[in-house]
């Protein structure tokens, strides 16, 4: 019986996708999961979830140095764990991981760091030999496209070895759902009624703006230039609900609120079956983070036929070279012209679209994915 732990973000959906799919293959197998993160809402989907409750009370109310905590805590909690998991998967690289990977190595025969992309492309400079180090410790590395092999190289000039490096991609759960809906025809006053948007009749085409309430996603410079968007029936949801603070997303209430457009903020926890909803009665989407590997929330988009205007500063390679059509912009300040000129020539844009779902099926179904997970 494999023995898995996870060292993550424990009700991050990608990650529960993962422990469910590698369930599924290997029923026998064992998943523990730390989480570096209070919980919000976690599925019965591990064997055991660890939480240092002294740890959540810290990162609630206190933060800073939050990790520094997270270590020494997470340190007693390996001492009686020798050798106790066959693969202990770091999911996201922060640099604490430093501090006590010797930890890792005591109760894992296999360390294997997982690359998200943040956690590497907005790396400053100066952290290069902490993450270098780290890079250098884990027995295998796991990223999944070629942009981020290239910062791997320039992080550890060159000395990581080709053959320490994987690239198995995380899957979308949410694909099955999309298609249950689909399936089922839900026509778009059903799915409003799913999310409980009012007066949906009203609006002639929906836009869904970024997928979480990080201010990465840059809502308040789209905020800003969405008034000059021509159709006055076009409703706007964001989906704030993980990801950011009460402070920010309060502020982009607040500004959403004295703008002349119609705006929807969905704040709290989305069932699967809300978020394939969503997915399903947005027209246009609306991709404009600083930073991004690969959006899960865009390729479900692209999966339900939508409209994705995203940025070419986040070079989505791996989409063109798979037949995926997606739209692009320079900077965000052309996000109201290009948004006009997608509303006004919609059937145009749609049409263009059809080529994505099953062009995304083949690159980020879990059916596709689950192998190469099961042979880290």
């Amino acid at each position: 019986m494999k023995k898995y732990l996870f060292i993550g973000i424990a009700d991050q959906p990608l990650l529960e996708g993962l422990a469910l799919n590698i369930k599924k293959k290997e029923p026998n197998c064992k998943i523990d999961v730390i989480s570096v993160t209070p919980l919000k809402n976690l599925r019965d989907i591990y064997d055991n979830v660890y939480l240092f409750p002294f740890y959540n009370w810290y990162y609630k109310n206190i933060k800073r140095g939050s990790h520094w905590i997270f270590s020494i805590l997470l340190f007693f909690w390996c001492i009686p764990r020798r050798q106790k998991y066959d693969v202990v998967e770091l999911h996201y690289l922060w640099l604490f991981h430093n501090h006590i990977f010797c930890c890792y190595k005591r109760i894992g025969k296999k360390v294997i760091g997982v690359l998200w992309g943040s956690d590497i492309f907005r790396l400053s400079v100066k952290s290069y030999p902490s993450m270098k180090k780290l890079l250098l410790r884990c027995d295998k590395i796991n990223c999944i496209t070629e942009k981020m092999i290239s910062k791997i190289n320039e992080i550890s000039n060159g000395e990581i070895n080709n053959e320490k490096i994987v690239q198995a991609r995380f899957g979308l759960e949410h694909l099955n759902d999309i298609d249950n809906l689909r399936n089922a025809s839900y026509s778009k006053y059903k799915l409003a009624d799913i999310l409980n948007i009012k007066d949906i009749e009203r609006y002639s085409l929906i836009v869904t703006v970024g997928s979480n309430g990080s201010e990465g996603q840059q809502h308040l410079k789209i905020l800003h230039l969405l008034s000059e968007i021509r159709n006055k029936s076009t409703l706007f949801l964001l989906p704030v609900t993980y990801g950011g603070n009460e402070n920010y997303i309060s502020q982009l209430i607040s500004v959403s609120e004295g703008l002349n457009i119609p705006v929807i903020f969905f704040t709290n926890f989305l069932s699967s079956n809300k978020i394939a909803a969503l997915r399903l009665i947005t027209d246009i989407f609306i991709q404009l983070q600083i930073t991004d590997n690969l959006s899960a929330a865009m390729l479900e988009h692209l999966y339900a036929g939508n409209i994705v205007i995203t940025g070419k500063w986040l070079q989505y390679n791996i989409l063109q070279e798979n037949g995926v059509n997606i739209e692009t912009i320079e900077n965000v300040d052309q996000i109201a012209d290009k948004l006009n000129d997608c509303i006004c020539n919609y059937n145009l844009y749609k049409n263009k679209q059809k080529i994505n779902s099953e062009a995304i099926y083949k690159l980020a179904s879990w059916e596709e994915c689950i192998e190469k997970w099961i042979q880290l």
